[in-house]
């Protein structure tokens, strides 16, 4: 029955045509939810697979999905194969707006659809149940949700939607372009003050379930002005389950156990925080165990009375069987503690004392500080002092001298800026030490003419790095925050991107080829670099929505070609007009593909020229 109505257009695990929406995974929103869409399948379509109708000069009727086009084809998903036309060959083309699956499907009659639902759903089913929150979405993510609603009031910045799953369990998270209200998100009722507009939204907001459940399962856990803004524990969602016979389930989330801030990850006891959803923020998986039996009617969401943050809940999942996480502990001894406040405030903007050089979150094995020394007249005393194995790095006198900083997760810091852009440094005239090594890169940016920062190891963040690097800017010396250098980095030094690299980025397309085109190729830092050229790189997302209010502003020398995500360009080299130092921010460099191409090196190079003022 699946082959012959259904896998023409659809794919479900090795049987089907990807033409339409593929069904993997789909069993867990449940055979109601697909029977809707089975019978009644323009109600609600996806613009993805929006049926066109494609006439050539020479006659040829065609209806398909359009899966790719580019100036000058147009490639056609058809239920009989894939047909790439050119443009120039099509007389006539329609967007129906409809779905290509036909309605009268019910014609099939109950027992067969019976039969293809359960084929579809499969084990799905009976593990964890998608609920349908289309009818009590009351916000849409694209919009500002806090304290206005413009999209800098506040934004839940949510960057995949679809199924998705966390930590095993399927969930769907509605994108706002495909919304049939135009909601994605449920936000209650709350704020600290009276004229936020967070202070419009319903209180409460109820969901059906309708299916036995051991556990639910939330993609919630943060709220607007969320611990640590707002340090009270205090209630932040009533949760209650009604059961079939009348019965009650309450559950009491609070503010700062179970939610904390939705700007920035923020760590609490009774919730985890789920990297890749959102852009620079962490949405929580929420679990709450049910101990009532029978089947689950409805979930109530109440905002309390006087709530001063906001709740947000983005999926719910019915765990049926329990094989999900368990909730969390609610131990408040297991939170980090909150940012000093008042008189401690002071002292905590310098960083903290001491702390483990490595260790973090997807961090890379740190990479052992080798000594770097000055030259010597006679090169033997150093060798007879130091070891000839451990004499590798050297000050040269006569040079203007270059220390690249690096170290942290997500790329091989050692290879491509430890070694590749040193010896492109070097092959210049540079003298060049690497280290990975805070408490080597702050006493040696005394001895440094040029900075090259590519850092994301949140250990680098002390009292001592954080002076050495500040004084350094205040010398009036050269500084290029590269890569990973110009991200977000350290949510409790905000001073590093306002200050020094002018903003920064908070996310990036997937590597794929895009140019870089020269926006003032007249300046010293673009000098003998093509005016347009072709990376394949994370495309970083600088300054995609703005920079905070404070931040020092940029010069922009090249941007990028736009963004998959933002449908713009980005910089990708600029100056920041910093008082005393003199501030390149580049953001290429991920990998070989783009360490060892020449206008990359060209920039690197110019880079520190310019900024050494030599």
């Amino acid at each position: 029955l699946f082959t012959a109505a259904c896998a023409i257009c659809h794919k479900l695990g090795d049987i089907g045509v990807a033409v339409g929406p593929p069904l993997d995974g789909m069993g867990a929103h449940g055979p109601a939810e697909l029977l809707i869409h089975i019978v009644d399948p323009n109600r609600e379509v996806d613009p993805s697979f929006w049926a066109f109708n494609i006439t050539t000069k020479k006659g040829e009727v065609l209806q398909g999905v359009v899966t790719s086009e580019n100036s000058a084809t147009v490639t056609l998903a058809t239920q009989v194969g894939v047909r790439e036309i050119a443009k120039s060959d099509i007389d006539k083309r329609e967007n129906t707006r409809r779905s290509l699956m036909p309605e009268g499907l019910d014609a099939l009659g109950p027992e067969p659809l019976r039969d293809i639902l359960a084929f579809i759903c499969g084990d799905a089913m009976k593990q964890f149940r998608i609920l349908h929150l289309a009818d009590a979405f009351t916000a849409d993510s694209r919009d500002g949700l806090f304290a206005s609603a413009d999209p800098r009031g506040g934004q839940v910045k949510l960057t995949k939607f679809g199924n998705v799953k966390v930590e095993g369990v399927p969930f769907f998270i509605q994108d706002p372009t495909k919304s049939s209200t135009g909601g994605n998100l449920i936000v209650l009722k709350g704020g600290p003050g009276k004229d936020n507009h967070s202070q419009t939204f319903p209180a409460k907001a109820e969901v059906a379930i309708n299916v036995a459940a051991k556990r639910l399962q939330l993609l919630s856990g943060v709220s607007g002005w969320g611990w640590p803004a707002v340090q009270d524990e205090a209630p932040a969602l009533k949760a209650t389950v009604v059961y079939e016979g009348g019965e009650k389930e309450e559950f009491t989330l609070l503010n700062g156990i179970h939610f904390s801030d939705y700007i920035r990850p923020v760590e609490v006891p009774g919730s985890k925080g789920i990297e890749g959803l959102a852009d620079g923020q962490e949405p929580r998986l929420l679990t709450l165990e049910l101990t009532k039996k029978g089947i689950a009617k409805t979930l109530i969401l109440e905002s309390p009375a006087g709530n001063k943050t906001p709740p947000v809940i983005i999926a719910i999942t019915a765990d049926i069987e329990g094989k999900g996480p368990a909730p969390l502990s609610a131990d408040a001894s297991k939170r980090p503690p909150p940012p000093a406040r008042g008189k401690d405030k002071a002292k905590a903007a310098q960083g903290p004392e001491t702390g483990p050089k490595e260790g973090g979150k997807g961090d890379g094995p740190l990479v052992p500080a080798a000594p770097i020394v000055w030259e010597a007249e006679n090169p033997k005393v150093l060798t007879r002092q130091f070891g000839e194995k451990n004499l590798k790095q050297v000050w040269k006198r006569d040079k203007t001298k270059v220390l690249v900083i690096g170290g942290g997760s997500s790329h091989n810091f050692a290879e491509f800026f430890g070694k590749t852009d040193v010896a492109t440094l070097k092959a210049a005239g540079f003298s060049v030490n690497y280290t990975e090594d805070r408490d080597q890169a702050a006493k040696e940016l005394a001895n440094a003419d040029v900075a090259i920062i590519s850092v994301n190891r949140k250990f680098f963040d002390t009292a001592a790095y954080r002076k050495a690097l500040f004084d350094f800017a205040a010398a009036g010396k050269g500084i290029v925050m590269l890569h990973p250098g110009t991200w977000y980095g350290f949510a409790g030094w905000p001073e590093l991107n306002a200050q020094i690299v002018g903003g920064g980025a908070r996310g990036h397309d997937k590597i794929h080829p895009f140019d870089v085109k020269a926006v003032k190729a007249d300046h010293p830092v673009m000098k003998d670099v093509p005016a347009s050229f072709t990376v394949e790189d994370e495309l970083y997302y600088v300054n995609a929505e703005g920079a905070p209010e404070g931040t020092t502003p940029i010069e922009v020398l090249a941007e990028t070609s736009n963004s998959d995500k933002y449908q713009k360009p980005h910089p990708s080299v600029w100056i920041t007009k910093h008082p005393k130092a003199k501030v390149v921010g580049l953001a290429l460099g991920h990998d070989a593909r783009v360490h060892d191409l020449k206008p990359y090196q060209q920039l690197l190079i110019n880079a520190a020229k310019w900024s050494s003022g030599k």
